[in-house]
C-alpha cells in the first residue's frame, strides 16, 4: 500500500472515545460539540468522518425502527383494548424521538418525553394546548395544517421538514411525519413524530466542511479499506497521481503507483506495521499515470472499529521530489566541492613541500656559498691577522690590516644575508645570558671607531649613570645592533659627528645613534626598513652594502621585545634609537674586565687539528704559532681517527675538528672518538655559519663551534674553555 505519513494523524484515543460513547447514547449535540472542540488537524477530520459515517448509520437505523415502532403502538392498542394504554404509554417514554397524539384541532392528546425535551415545553404545558406555539407564525401553522389534511384525504402519511420554535424562541429545524391514528380516520386523532434535525444537519454541514477542506488540503489523502483498495480521494491526490476518480476507487494503490525501483522489502515492513496498529512513516518512489516518478513522503494510520479490529486506513502524501532532487544536486555538490577541497589540499600539499624543498635548497645553497666564500676567506683573513701582528710597525702591517677590513667587510655582507635568510624562515634563536654592558659598548666602538677617525668624524660615548653594569641578554646580536647603527652613521657621515649614547629611558634599556650625516627624506624613511632597499639608488654605488643591515636590525629588535625608531631631515643627518627591555642581572666575577695577555697563553697545549685545505692549515699553524701550542695536522677525519687510536687519547689536550672533509667528515670523526675518548674535547670549524650547524655539531658530539673565517682571540678563547690542559705548562 503506498500510503504516506504526517506525524499529525495521532488522534487521541479518549476524545474518539468520548465521541463514539455520545453517538451511541443518542446524543447528536455532544458529539457535535466534542468536534467543534478537536484540533483543526485535516487527518482527524478524516478519521473523524469514518466514525461518524458509521455511527450516524447506525443511529439512523434505531431512530427509522422506533419511528416504526410509534406508527404501530395505536394500532396495537386497538386491537388489544386491555393493554393498550400501558403499550402505548411504554412505547412512547421510550422512544428516542418526539412522539404524540393530536385531535382534530391539532390539540395535544398526548406527548412523551423525548418531544418534551425537544421543545423545552412540559407534559402539562402541551397537554390540551394547540401546536400553534411551537410554529414561528400563523402563516406556517396554517399551511402545515391544510397540507396534512390533504396528504390524509389520499390515504398517505404527511412528511415535512420545517422550521419551529422551542419554549425560549430557539429556532428548530425537524422532520415531522404525521398518520391518523386509525385507518379512513381521516381528521380526527393523528399520530405525529417530530425528529430533531438541527444537530444533524450542524454535524453533516460540518462534515461537509471538513471533507472539503480534505478535498483542498495540498497534501494527497486517501481512505482505504482493510484489504488496500480506495474508498475515498482527495483532488490533490488526483493531481499528484495523474488519475481520475472513476479510475481511482476500488483499485489498490499500488496497482496504481508502485514503480518498480521501490525494495519490496519496504512494502512488506510497511503492511507489517500497519496490520499491527502503528503508524507507518517513510518515503517511496512511485510512478504517475504518464510514467513519470515523484519521490513521495507518507504517512499511514490504520483506523479501528468499535471492536478494535482494523476496517479503514488513511494516508497523508506529500511530494517531495522537489527536496529529493535538491538534497541529490547538494550531494551532488558536496561531493565536487569535496573533490575541489581534496584537489586544493593536494595542490597545497604539493605547494608546501615544494616550498620546503625550496627551503631547503635555499638554505643548502646559502650554507655552500657561506663555505665556499669563507673557506678562501679564511686564508686571507687568517693571514692578513698574521701578517698585521708580525708587522705592527711597518708599512706593510697597514697593508695587512686593510686587506684585513676588507676581509671582514665581505664577510659581514655574507652574515647579513645568512641572517637574515634565518629571520626570514623564522629560525633565528635569541640566548639570555649576563652581558657587560661596559664591554658590549667598548667592543662595538673598538670595531668602528678607526673608520671614523680615518673620515676625520668626531666619535664621542655618552653613558647615563642609571645604566646597569650588566643586564640578561644575547650578547653577539646585541653587538651586531650597535656595529650595524655605528658603521651606517659612519658610512653616510663625510664630516662632524658621530655619537652612540646609552642609558635608561622609561625603564627600558636605550641605545641611541647620531650623526651629521646625509640624513633621509620622509619618502626615504618609509622603505628604510624594506630588504634590500637604500635611501636612494646611488647609494649602493656611493656607499656599498646590502640594504639589508637595518632590515635585520629591526627584527632583531622586536624578537628581543623592543622597538627601533628613526628621525631624520635631508642634510642634517639622522638620529637612530633602540628600546629593549631592561633585565639587570650580576656579572661573574672574571667577566668584569679583561685582562691583557702579556705572552704565549696556549703554552705546551696539544692539539690535533683535522683540516682537508694546505692553506688553512698553514693559516692555523702561523695563528696559533706565537701561543706556545704544540700542533698536529692530519687532512681528514680518519686520519684523526687513526691518530688518537695509534697516540693515545691522553696525548692530547683538545682536537680541532674541520667538517667538510673528504674520506670521512667532522661529524663522523667526531662520533667515532666520543665512542673511543668521550674525555677528548672537539672544537668543530666550519666554514658553514648557520645555526643549524652549531647543532649538528653538538649532536655529533662536539663541544663548541668556531665559524670561519677564524678569529684568532675567539678561537683561544673557545680552546681555553675547553682543553683538559690550562695554557702555561
Amino acid at each position: 500500500m503506498d500510503i504516506e505519513p504526517n506525524t499529525r494523524l495521532q488522534e487521541p484515543v479518549m476524545l474518539a472515545e468520548r465521541v463514539r460513547s455520545a453517538l451511541r447514547n443518542g446524543d447528536i449535540a455532544e458529539a457535535r460539540n466534542l468536534l467543534l472542540s478537536s484540533r483543526e488537524d485535516p487527518a482527524l477530520w478524516a478519521e473523524e468522518l469514518c466514525h461518524y459515517q458509521i455511527e450516524l448509520e447506525k443511529q439512523n437505523r434505531r431512530l427509522l425502527d422506533a419511528k416504526e415502532e410509534s406508527k404501530q403502538a395505536p394500532v396495537e392498542a386497538k386491537s388489544a383494548p386491555a393493554s393498550s394504554e400501558a403499550r402505548l404509554r411504554a412505547i412512547l417514554g421510550s422512544a428516542p424521538i418526539g412522539i404524540a397524539v393530536m385531535d382534530a384541532a391539532r390539540r395535544f392528546i398526548e406527548v412523551n418525553p423525548a418531544l418534551c425535551a425537544l421543545t423545552g415545553y412540559s407534559a402539562d404545558q402541551l397537554i390540551g394546548q394547540s401546536s400553534r406555539k411551537l410554529y414561528p407564525d400563523e402563516a406556517s401553522f396554517a399551511r402545515v395544517g391544510r397540507d396534512k389534511l390533504a396528504r390524509f384525504a389520499q390515504g398517505a402519511t404527511y412528511e415535512i421538514e420545517l422550521r419551529m420554535l422551542r419554549s425560549d424562541g430557539h429556532p428548530l429545524n425537524v422532520a415531522m411525519s404525521a398518520a391518523p391514528l386509525e385507518e379512513n380516520d381521516a381528521g380526527q386523532l393523528s399520530t405525529v413524530i417530530i425528529q430533531d434535525l438541527t444537530s444533524s444537519r450542524e454535524i453533516e454541514s460540518e462534515l461537509r466542511l471538513r471533507v472539503a477542506a480534505l478535498d483542498a488540503a495540498a497534501n494527497a489523502i486517501i481512505v482505504t479499506e482493510a484489504d488496500g483498495s480506495i474508498q475515498w480521494a482527495n483532488a490533490a491526490f488526483f493531481e499528484m497521481s495523474g488519475y481520475a476518480a472513476h479510475e481511482t476507487f476500488g483499485r489498490r494503490p499500488g496497482e496504481l503507483l508502485r514503480s518498480g525501483q521501490q525494495d519490496p522489502g519496504e512494502y512488506e515492513r510497511l503492511w507489517q506495521t500497519i496490520a499491527s496498529g502503528r503508524v507507518w512513516k517513510g518515503q517511496l518512489i512511485n510512478r504517475r499515470k504518464d510514467g513519470s516518478l515523484y519521490h513521495e513522503f507518507q504517512t499511514i494510520t490504520p483506523i479501528p472499529d468499535r471492536d478494535g479490529k482494523i476496517s479503514h486506513y488513511i494516508a497523508v502524501k506529500q511530494d517531495v521530489s522537489e527536496r529529493v532532487q535538491n538534497e541529490q544536486e547538494l550531494a551532488a555538490y558536496r561531493e565536487h566541492l569535496e573533490e575541489l577541497v581534496a584537489e586544493r589540499t593536494a595542490d597545497l600539499q604539493q605547494a608546501r613541500l615544494n616550498a620546503e624543498r625550496l627551503s631547503r635548497v635555499k638554505s643548502e645553497f646559502l650554507s655552500n656559498m657561506s663555505h665556499e666564500i669563507r673557506t678562501p676567506m679564511n686564508a686571507v683573513i687568517g693571514l692578513a691577522q698574521v701578517g698585521a701582528r708580525a708587522n705592527r710597525d711597518r708599512k706593510c702591517g697597514e697593508n695587512f690590516r686593510r686587506i684585513l677590513e676588507s676581509g671582514e667587510l665581505l664577510v659581514a655582507i655574507i652574515d647579513d644575508i645568512l641572517d637574515f635568510s634565518k629571520i626570514e624562515a623564522g629560525k633565528l634563536q635569541l640566548e639570555s645570558r649576563p652581558v657587560s654592558l661596559q664591554r658590549l659598548i667598548d667592543r662595538a666602538v673598538d670595531l668602528t671607531v678607526e673608520r671614523a677617525r680615518s673620515k676625520g668624524i668626531r666619535f664621542s660615548i655618552r653613558k647615563d649613570d642609571r645604566l646597569p653594569a650588566a643586564c640578561l641578554g644575547d650578547e653577539t646580536r646585541l653587538l651586531q645592533i650597535l656595529i650595524n647603527l655605528l658603521s651606517n652613521a659612519i658610512k653616510f657621515t663625510d664630516q662632524g659627528s658621530v655619537v652612540l649614547e646609552a642609558g635608561v629611558v622609561e625603564a627600558r634599556l636605550m641605545f641611541r645613534v647620531i650623526d651629521t650625516g646625509i640624513g633621509m627624506t620622509q619618502e626615504q624613511m618609509g622603505r628604510l626598513f624594506s630588504p634590500f632597499e637604500q635611501a636612494e639608488t646611488s647609494i649602493p654605488r656611493r656607499f656599498g652594502g646590502t640594504g639589508l643591515g637595518l632590515v635585520i636590525c629591526r627584527r632583531l629588535v622586536e624578537a628581543m621585545g623592543g622597538e627601533i625608531r628613526v628621525d631624520s631631515r635631508s642634510g642634517f643627518g639622522s638620529v637612530f634609537e633602540v628600546r629593549l627591555p631592561l633585565r639587570p642581572t650580576e656579572l661573574a666575577l672574571k667577566e668584569g674586565a679583561e685582562v691583557a695577555a702579556t705572552g704565549p697563553r696556549l703554552s705546551n697545549v696539544r692539539i690535533l687539528a683535522a683540516e682537508d685545505n694546505e692553506i688553512n692549515r698553514l693559516v692555523l699553524q702561523e695563528m696559533l704559532a706565537d701561543e706556545g701550542v704544540r700542533l698536529s695536522c692530519v687532512e681528514n677525519g680518519l686520519e684523526a681517527v687513526q691518530e688518537v687510536a695509534r697516540s693515545g687519547a691522553d696525548a692530547w689536550d683538545v682536537v680541532l675538528m674541520d667538517i667538510m672533509m673528504p674520506v670521512m667528515d667532522g661529524y663522523a670523526a667526531a662520533r667515532r672518538l666520543r665512542e673511543m675518548a668521550p674525555e677528548l674535547p672537539i672544537i668543530g670549524i666550519t666554514a658553514h655559519a648557520l645555526a643549524d650547524e652549531r647543532d649538528n655539531c653538538l649532536a655529533a658530539g662536539m663541544v663548541e663551534h668556531v665559524a670561519k673565517p677564524l678569529n684568532l682571540e675567539l678561537l683561544i678563547s673557545a680552546i681555553e674553555r675547553h682543553c683538559r690542559r690550562s695554557g702555561g705548562g
